[in-house]
């Protein structure tokens, strides 16, 4: 609550500052927002149990998330600018594991387990680099349309074996949990969207934002334990715009 307090005083402060020589050059921008696609990441790799290899897949569910997004434009002539924007956020993210464990006294006997994965981190930040075109549509609506490459910076944890319990005659095995490990990749895409706004002063606005941020990668946990993800996805915000 107070950093939200000190948000809405800075903002008031800077548009009165800024009002007597607004030119609606520089405009800066913050929303709240949230990336409201969901991505399934699956994992297919073996780890050796028993002098064997022991299948181990698991299906990890991102779902859609809130995120802070801050960035500011500038207006190269009346209707084209060029602008900047950054996006984070962080989740935990929740999956299933299935394996089968191969048997301490015969070859080729493999024992099932599955188990649910929950809170493994997800954390990602996105750079927009991003040309915009307004749309006339009058003295206080504003409509930009937008589109430029993308980075992200992601850290995703990943399963890298399996734990397990198994008691004589070691006919069955039950699924205990799971080691993970975290991985950083970095992945360039593009980015396009379209921005709304409602000038409410001379230096204040309100607005909308509907962004398609996407960029792919892979993620290599060991050798056999790689995953091809997508990033990015439908972002959606709405905030403040202001405006110099």
């Amino acid at each position: 609550m107070r950093a939200a307090v000190l948000t809405v005083f800075c903002v008031v402060g800077i548009a009165h500052a800024a009002y007597a020589q607004s030119s609606d050059r520089l405009r800066i921008s913050v929303n709240a927002a949230a990336q409201v696609t969901s991505h399934t990441l699956t994992q297919s790799f073996s780890v050796p149990i028993n002098v064997e290899s022991a299948p181990v897949s698991t299906s990890l569910d991102l779902r859609s998330a809130p995120m802070f997004d801050i960035g500011a434009s500038y207006r190269l002539v009346k209707r084209l600018a060029v602008g900047i924007s950054a996006t984070t956020l962080s989740r935990n993210i929740d999956g299933t594991l299935d394996a089968k464990i191969p048997h301490p006294f015969f070859f080729g006997t493999l024992r099932p387990i599955s188990g649910d994965l929950s809170s493994l981190t997800h954390k990602e930040v996105g750079a927009h680099i991003y040309a915009m075109y307004f749309i006339p549509a009058g003295n206080k609506l504003g409509i930009g349309i937008f589109g430029g490459p993308s980075h992200f910076s992601v850290k995703q944890e990943f399963v890298t074996d399996v734990d397990y319990t198994s008691s004589y005659p070691f006919d069955t095995a039950t699924f205990t949990g799971a080691q993970t490990e975290t991985i950083s990749r970095g992945a360039t895409g593009f980015n396009v969207g379209t921005d709304v706004s409602w000038r409410l002063s001379k230096v204040l606005a309100v607005g909308g934002l509907i962004r398609f941020a996407k960029a792919s990668t892979t993620f290599t946990v060991a050798s056999g334990n790689t995953i091809a993800a997508d990033i990015g996805g439908l972002q959606t915000g709405a905030g403040v715009r202001i405006l110099f």
